[in-house]
């Protein structure tokens, strides 16, 4: 809605199950051709990425790749992820639409105490040639090919890794909270 009031040609679309959009991004139109701009999985290699099936993106990060390959309508794509050579995520995401109930309900969904983001403390950031981030209570740092993770010993620690992530006004504290009502205590 922000981006047609600024005067884009954009549209809401996903990846589908069930019924259900489980993972949206956006299609803007400019100049005639469809932009793919991803909500949040693709962020550690940016975007927006032109839905041309000659322009398949490969990158590698750390132990994992990421393979999206724009369908051939210029609007569906596939997005891929190998930690390690194994397939461990993907999305095909095309329409329809979803109405504003669907991703009102979709939204709502998302703060189950089952569902992933309420189960565990995830943080990442991408610094230019490197990505660090925080897996509860790994800390990993991607570079090249490389990746580090070591543990996250304590609060203190935590904090600190926060303010390297360039995110001092995290809200650690009512994210730990929110992590315990679930049964998971990191500290």
């Amino acid at each position: 809605q922000v981006l047609k009031f600024l005067g884009f040609d954009a549209n809401l679309q996903g990846y589908w199950i069930d019924g259900k959009i489980s993972h949206p991004n956006i299609i803007v139109t400019l100049e005639k051709k469809n932009y793919f701009v991803d909500l949040g999985i693709m962020s550690s290699f940016v975007g927006p990425f032109v839905l041309d099936p000659r322009q398949v993106i490969k990158k590698q990060i750390g132990n994992q790749i990421y393979h999206f390959t724009p369908g051939e309508d210029h609007e569906s794509s596939h997005l891929q992820i190998f930690r390690d050579g194994k397939l461990i995520r993907e999305h095909k995401n095309s329409g329809p639409v979803p109405t504003d109930v669907q991703i009102a309900k979709g939204v709502y969904d998302t703060f189950e105490k089952s569902e992933m983001f309420m189960t565990n403390l995830v943080a990442h950031k991408v610094f230019g040639h490197y990505s660090i981030g925080i897996w509860n209570r790994n800390f990993y740092r991607d570079e090249g090919r490389d990746r580090k993770v070591s543990e996250i010993k304590n609060l203190e620690e935590l904090r600190e890794i926060f303010n390297r992530l360039e995110m001092q006004n995290a809200q650690v504290d009512l994210a730990l909270d929110v992590l315990s009502q679930s049964g998971i205590h990191l500290y």
